[in-house]
């Protein structure tokens, strides 16, 4: 893998905007450079870099993807890889593929296969990436919310748009609760596409 060796910078601060003001046109500049990208939580204490991982329709921080691979016609693998340029689909086989959109919670969640329609309130995520970083535009910074939510996911955090008005079972104040994770997108060389499908 490599990436683009720049260094990083941060939008100016301003109030966060409601989920359904947040995908708005980005400058088309802003799309990922590669074919294909994993996407990294870097965190600073301690400081430690893990994988973005797609399980059970919903990205969290760490562990393994959840995929399948019928029929031995693709690899399994331990990474999450989404389609390069927009960053608005994961790289799958599968008919139809998978779309990546921000739910009415905030959460980054993809589609499934057999029910490609997003759920009502939700909105495709338009990732941006600049100077390594993986984004929401028109957000206050490149920064996202990660959050436990043991009701999904017990011992993982679930990552979210960088909103003030998230919804996570549990959590009343998200700045208390949750911490704020910056993303890094890195080119992926394997393969394509990287699987048959996430589950």
């Amino acid at each position: 893998m490599k990436t683009i060796s720049l260094l990083p910078f941060f939008l100016a601060l301003s109030a966060a905007v409601p989920v359904h003001e947040s995908t708005q046109k980005r400058d088309p500049g802003w799309e990922a450079p590669f074919k294909a990208v994993t996407m990294r939580v870097m965190k600073k204490d301690p400081s430690r870099e893990e994988y973005l991982q797609a399980y059970e329709s919903r990205f969290w921080v760490g562990g393994e993807p959840s995929t399948s691979c019928p029929d031995n016609k693709c690899s399994e693998i331990n990474e999450t890889v989404l389609n390069g340029g927009k960053m608005d689909s994961l790289s799958v086989g599968v008919e139809g593929g998978q779309r990546i959109y921000l739910d009415a919670d905030g959460a980054l969640r993809y589609t499934s296969p057999s029910d490609p329609v997003m759920p009502p309130g939700s909105h495709t995520a338009n990732l941006n990436y600049a100077y390594d970083w993986v984004f929401v535009p028109n957000q206050p910074g490149t920064w996202w919310w990660a959050c436990p939510n043991p009701e999904l996911r017990k011992g993982y955090y679930q990552l979210f748009g960088p909103f003030n008005n998230i919804t996570v079972p549990g959590i009343q104040d998200p700045s208390k609760s949750c911490y704020r994770a910056d993303v890094a997108g890195f080119e992926y060389t394997g393969p394509l596409p990287a699987t048959y499908v996430y589950n």
